[in-house]
């Protein structure tokens, strides 16, 4: 009878424990969105290759990453020959004979997306079509990035949710989930400060980037600044650099993450912890911390903008959606998101948004609330002269107006721009006004990115 008894308090024991250890897992955030491995795959690829294309991986990142291609290629593969996924022509061109040659001619801190469009063109020369395009500003037949990106909406996205698609929201498909990576990332600098690692001031742990704004189109990325307000305990942490980053991937891995790749290398004055991870849903993303002494940085300066805002009676949230309208025509119509590719970046296009017509200071002073649509007058303005109707070149328009980068030197950010990607904008701008709609369709959408060829 004794036995018995025993026997039955263990499995309530061993039921209890079960339910315990799915509880904290489904707390922690790693389990709370399923996705299928056809899904996570196609993602994977996708992020992947975004990074490769915008050269911001080193050798060892670029063949860890490329490692974990070819591991979802061969995910994709076994779901397709179950029946439960389709595999299109975009992932079995994806050769060794393809691959190495994206090892040989990368090249780091520039853009690589000609190169990987070069090889793809190479790929499919004369073979079968790609699929028609899910939004009609994807250029599938030349662009591997949006042939990829493609794939991933028609995986993800149902029949009932491709009629309400809003330009205004970012469309995150598959991502890790943000609470659980900044909540883990925030815990372990935090307890290591308090129990082993004794500061003389304080610091501060800044979540920084757009998927801290909800102005990501992805969610792919997580960018963190480690700030000291004194000289001696960022020197403290600098020479025990490597045991304090050390309790953050045990962290990591006791959470359920894996660790793909890391590296550490000094970006101007602060070091960079550059991290590829998945999680416990298999999603791949990166978290880039920045450890220096303390200063104000953009985060200030957005922040000190939308108390702004605030105050004139608008609301971020609002106006984050018109940050995505406008990275979605930079990144999608335009082909132009990003320095590396002669465009504008994430802070560049909110603060295109934030201060067009509605600024002064350099910025710093907020005097009306931003929008895409005012945002495109001012393009348009600046940009072309209405006599001739052709674009005001670059150089001259940056040095009669412009919209700035909060910094100790007010960069305009015209200056950064290209005079092909000026040229596009202001095309796009002039179309825009001469559509005259505020809320447009996807083929509207699509066709500021038309070239006119009397501009």
């Amino acid at each position: 009878m004794k036995l018995i008894l025993i026997g039955i308090f263990i499995l309530i024991g061993a039921v209890l424990l079960y339910g315990l250890f799915f509880h904290i897992l489904d707390n922690s955030g790693i389990f709370k969105k399923a996705y299928s491995r056809e899904q996570t795959a196609k993602q994977n690829i996708l992020t992947l290759f975004r990074w490769i294309e915008e050269g911001s991986l080193n050798s060892e990142e670029l063949n860890s990453s490329i490692s974990i291609i070819k591991s979802q290629l061969q995910i994709l593969k076994k779901e397709c020959a179950a029946g439960r996924a389709s595999c299109a022509g975009v992932y079995g061109y994806m050769d060794n004979n393809f691959f190495t040659a994206v090892k040989s001619k990368y090249e780091p801190v520039i853009s690589n997306m000609q190169l990987l469009n070069n090889l793809y063109s190479q790929a499919v020369a004369g073979k079968t079509g790609p699929a028609e395009p899910r939004y009609p500003w994807l250029d599938v037949k030349n662009s591997l990035i949006d042939c990829l990106q493609n794939e991933v909406i028609i995986c993800c996205v149902s029949e009932k949710e491709k009629s309400k698609t809003d330009l205004l929201k970012p469309e995150i498909l598959v991502a890790a989930d943000i609470d659980s990576v900044v909540g883990l990332v925030d815990g372990a600098f935090r307890g290591i400060f308090k129990r082993k690692f004794r500061l003389s001031g304080e610091y501060r742990l800044v979540h920084k980037g757009s998927t801290s704004r909800g102005t990501s189109l992805d969610n792919t990325d997580f960018d963190f600044d480690l700030l000291f307000k004194e000289q001696e305990d960022h020197n403290k942490f600098v020479k025990e650099l490597n045991p304090l980053i050390e309790n953050l991937y045990r962290k990591l891995r006791a959470s359920g993450y894996v660790i793909i790749s890391k590296s550490e290398r000094q970006v101007l004055s602060k070091i960079m912890i550059n991290i590829i991870i998945q999680d416990g849903n298999g999603v791949v993303f990166r978290i880039q911390l920045f450890v220096g002494k303390d200063f104000k940085i953009y985060f200030d300066h957005l922040n000190a903008q939308i108390r702004q805002i605030e105050a004139l009676g608008g609301k971020w949230e609002d106006l984050s959606g018109q940050v995505i309208l406008f990275k979605r025509l930079i990144r999608d119509v335009l082909h132009n998101y990003g320095e590396a590719y002669g465009g504008l970046g994430g802070p560049g296009c909110e603060q295109f948004i934030i201060q067009a017509d509605s600024s002064m200071d350099y910025g710093r002073k907020i005097t009306s609330i931003g929008s895409f649509d005012k945002t495109m007058r001012w393009i348009y303005r600046a940009g072309l002269d209405k006599d001739s109707s052709t674009v005001v070149p670059l150089d001259k328009a940056a040095g009669q107006s412009g919209i700035y980068l909060q910094d100790l030197k007010s960069t305009n950010l015209l200056t950064t721009c290209s005079p092909i990607f000026w040229n596009k904008l202001v095309n796009a701008a002039a179309k825009y006004v001469e559509l005259n709609k505020i809320r447009m369709s996807e083929d509207e959408f699509a066709s500021l990115g038309l070239i006119e060829e009397a501009r």
